[in-house]
């Protein structure tokens, strides 16, 4: 049943604003209602016009049907333009009258909530202030903690340290602890902060108790400490050549992203899931802290991440020093340009074509939000993660054919690959919990595509959108160049969860990351046994397909039985035996090969 909202009246004996801003005079009743109705199809809105008498002359009513999210664009570029020719409408009939909103109103009332007025500064204010603390605990740390850890040449590095009698173990863990040390000395002057304040603002203001103990403050702290001094070190590591105040530079820019995205999102609450995204948790910790109290699940959670991804840094630079890596040009020899600095892709330049990948798609979304979804994937899928870095390999002279695992495989291992797309594509839908959000999306993505889904010609344009264009060019990147370039300086183990990690974040979205992240691992490991991306590209594509075919019947049936749930799993654990046939020998190397060092004369 169509839902109808009256929006405007518009009397057709006056002077009215035209939508374009004419001045039109509507001079009788037929007239009026089809003036409105060429003015308002202008912008694209649909509606019904409808016009009666009254005793101070036609009112022209417009309504339009709020079911209809077709509308939806059309009817906030109008609302604004139709509220002004309803105002002016009736200023005009209140001057023929000689009638003034004074002479209506003679006693006006205004009123103000004190108590909201403070909550929302409150709110506000611990919001963008929670976010400045952190960074400013961050900084106090940064300058003296990568003055330690990447230096000047004559000081040494990670790098050129490597000549001392140390294990990489001893190094890292040396200089993990060094950092750490200034984290804590920036902490101890951070907690002066309040200290000095409630001294100063003592005899002005009651202080009230806190509403949390010290120790859910102090254990998500400790774990961003940890974490912080991990990240240094990564730093440190990936980037040789560049100067403390380069990488201090480079982390002050970065980290100045956190309070302005959180400023943005003032209304965030601590749940389990905002506990996962790192830092963020930790100011929503910050911001709790004072205000409300601290919901215990996910303060633990703040904690775990934290701990967990500052443990995996270490290990990485760890491996990353044990390994080839050091012996491959670095970020700042690719930002060069020097086109001899390459003879092949590197760690390097996988990380700078990740984030420029991530980058460009980021705000092409954020820009073309509002615009046709086939404009939006021809960018980012074709343009964003295949020509440009194509461009890129063709500037440094290097063979794309080198950059795409491309081996030969058996039948069996497609066979593996539809198997285990169709199952995993059931257990995802399945087993991971719909929440508000992912449904919210969900509706956006079918108001987007609204009228396609209801024909053959509409259900294959939207797999060709949603299903094999991302398919291949996702592939193409992720378990293409991407895990090439990683591959041939990390194990196989790293260069699989790190590509996986980059896949799951480029879908730019919590609920996504998980799963996202699931199928990574899973076609990671099969472009490692296989070589080949073609597999896993096909995987993609039938995992994508199944997901848009699949989730509005399991969804409407309120999921699956036990027994159909658990028939999806043995198919799939069948499926990914064909792929990475497990009962045959893996090759001898442990990465692909990886390139003699590389020595640029002086």
């Amino acid at each position: 049943m169509l839902k109808w909202r009256l929006i405007a009246h518009i009397f057709h004996k006056e002077v009215v604003e035209g939508l374009r801003g004419q001045v039109l005079k509507l001079a009788g009743q037929k007239n009026a209602r089809n003036e409105v109705l060429r003015l308002l199809k202008q912008t694209g809105l649909h509606g019904m016009v409808v016009s009666r008498h009254s005793g101070a002359g036609y009112n022209v009513g417009y309504y339009y049907d709020d079911s209809d999210l077709a509308s939806l664009a059309a009817r906030r570029s109008s609302w604004a333009l139709l509220e002004k020719v309803q105002q002016s409408a009736r200023d005009a009939r209140l001057e023929k009258y000689g009638v003034s909103l004074e002479d209506l109103y003679p006693v006006q009332l205004h009123s103000t909530s004190v108590t909201d007025a403070q909550a929302f500064a409150t709110k506000h204010t611990g919001s963008v202030l929670s976010y400045l603390m952190l960074v400013f605990l961050c900084m106090l740390a940064y300058y003296p903690a990568l003055n330690a850890t990447v230096g000047e040449r004559e000081r040494g590095t990670l790098a050129t340290l490597m000549t001392t009698p140390a294990r990489a173990r001893e190094l890292v863990l040396g200089k993990y602890f060094g950092v750490v040390f200034f984290c804590a000395a920036g902490i101890m002057m951070y907690a002066l902060e309040p200290a000095l304040s409630a001294l100063w603002f003592a005899p002005k203001f009651a202080l009230r108790p806190l509403p949390n103990s010290w120790w859910q403050l102090v254990l998500p702290v400790s774990a961003t400490i940890a974490l912080v001094a991990a990240l240094t070190i990564c730093v440190g590591l990936i980037a040789r050549r560049v100067t403390e105040g380069q990488a201090f530079l480079s982390l002050t820019m970065m980290f100045l992203l956190f309070p302005t995205v959180a400023a943005g999102l003032s209304d965030a609450q601590l749940t389990n899931t905002s506990a996962l995204i790192p830092f963020f948790n930790t100011s929503l910790v910050m911001k709790y802290f004072m205000q409300n109290s601290l919901p215990q699940a996910p303060l633990l959670i703040t904690a775990a991440v934290n701990f967990l991804l500052s443990l995996g840094m270490v290990t990485f630079a760890v491996n990353s020093l044990e390994g080839e890596y050091l012996a491959q040009p670095g970020v700042s020899d690719v930002l060069s340009l020097d086109r001899r600095i390459l003879r092949r892709s590197n760690p390097a330049l996988g990380l700078i074509l990740f984030l420029f990948v991530i980058g460009a798609s980021f705000y092409l979304n954020m820009i073309l939000r509002e615009q046709s979804i086939f404009l939006l994937i021809a960018l980012t899928h074709v343009g964003v993660m295949f020509v440009l870095p194509w461009l890129a390999y063709r500037y440094f002279n290097l063979k794309w054919a080198d950059a795409i695992p491309h081996a030969k495989a058996p039948a069996s291992v497609y066979a593996g690959a539809l198997l285990a797309a169709l199952a995993m594509a059931v257990l995802m839908i399945a087993l991971l919990p719909q929440s508000p959000l992912s449904k919210e999306m969900a509706e956006e993505l079918a108001r987007r595509f609204e009228g396609l889904g209801q024909s053959a010609t509409g259900m294959l344009l939207m797999l060709l959108v949603l299903a094999i264009l991302p398919g291949i060019f996702e592939e193409l990147a992720f378990r293409g160049y991407l895990f090439t370039s990683l591959a041939r300086g990390f194990s196989g183990v790293w260069t699989v969860v790190l590509t996986s990690l980059m896949f799951g974040a480029n879908h730019f979205s919590l609920i996504r990351m998980l799963p996202t992240t699931l199928i990574g691992l899973v076609l990671g490991t099969v472009a490692w046994r296989t070589r080949s991306i073609f597999p896993t590209i096909l995987f993609h594509v039938v995992y994508n397909s199944a997901v848009i075919l699949v989730a509005g019947p399991i969804d409407g049936a309120d999921g699956l039985p036990r027994y159909a749930v658990w028939a999806a799993a043995v198919v799939f654990a069948l499926g990914f035996a064909l792929l990475t046939q497990p009962w045959k020998r893996k090759t001898p190397e442990s990465r692909l090969e990886t390139p003699a060092p590389l020595r640029i004369a002086e």
